[in-house]
């Protein structure tokens, strides 16, 4: 080869090919993937304590179902919290259970716009509305009812302990009728009860609640407001009286305060 021929090809410009849409698009995803290979091999060599801490990590994040079904909870059967319960970005809407609270007023509303309807108040697209109205409310009442835990045999006898321990802890963390009556119960510590963990979650039933709800708990314990929810509510399933004030004692004795 000519030294002149040598120069020539060393002056060629390179061609540069610009790719499409497409290629770069491969490309990209197979790079993804040898990322990610590059992931799960480095996953292959973390230490056991670590995935434990990491999986104890996540065992704690409350997750929720897609639309129809409920939270998981390990080790217990009950669901305290339904599709009804959920709001549009999959969360607890309510503090409480739509279960709990009383359906008269929803059932005396379908019977009046059912009996509407029947009787052609409404016309033309008003009436289309308030049909579609109809089904809404009449599928909210049956998400409710359906949605109320069954409690039977020994699932209730756990509950019905559950809640009669979770009273006395309750009880125990409440200033007494005289001092509640008689304004000498420190208003700070009163105040600082209902908001900071005091109550102790020992029963497998409220740790189920306070997963589901996504309540705080800090070493294991709870706040005043959020025991009293997870106490009424199983009143409410019993079919007790749910008044928290019933559990205050009387006087101040033991380690009572």
């Amino acid at each position: 080869m000519s030294e002149e021929t040598e120069v020539t090809q060393e002056n060629t410009p390179v061609e540069v090919v610009e790719k499409t849409p497409e290629e770069i698009k491969k490309e990209t995803s197979k790079q993804n993937r040898i990322n990610a290979l590059k992931r799960a091999r480095a996953a292959k060599k973390v230490k056991p304590a670590q995935v434990l801490t990491e999986k104890s990590a996540e065992e704690k994040e409350i997750s929720t179902m897609s639309a129809g079904t409920a939270i998981k909870v390990e080790d217990d059967n009950i669901v305290w919290f339904t599709e009804v319960d959920f709001n549009d970005k999959g969360k607890v809407a309510s503090d409480y259970p739509a279960y709990y609270f009383d359906t008269k007023e929803l059932k005396e509303e379908i019977r009046v716009l059912s009996e509407n309807i029947e009787d052609d108040v409404y016309k033309g697209r008003q009436k289309r509305q308030e049909v579609a109205r109809l089904k809404k409310m009449e599928d909210r009442l049956d998400k409710i009812e359906n949605g109320r835990p069954k409690l039977e045999g020994k699932t209730k006898d756990r509950v019905v302990r559950a809640m009669h321990e979770l009273g006395e802890q309750l009880g125990s963390s409440m200033f007494s009728y005289d001092s509640h009556w008689k304004q000498t119960a420190d208003p700070h510590t009163v105040a600082e009860r209902m908001v900071e963990p005091c109550i102790e979650v020992r029963d497998p039933n409220v740790a189920s609640f306070v997963k589901q709800r996504g309540f705080r708990m800090v070493g294991g314990k709870i706040n005043q407001n959020d025991a009293s929810i997870i106490f009424k509510t199983m009143c409410k399933l019993i079919g007790e009286p749910s008044d928290t004030d019933r559990l205050r004692p009387i006087r101040q004795h033991g380690t009572t305060i």
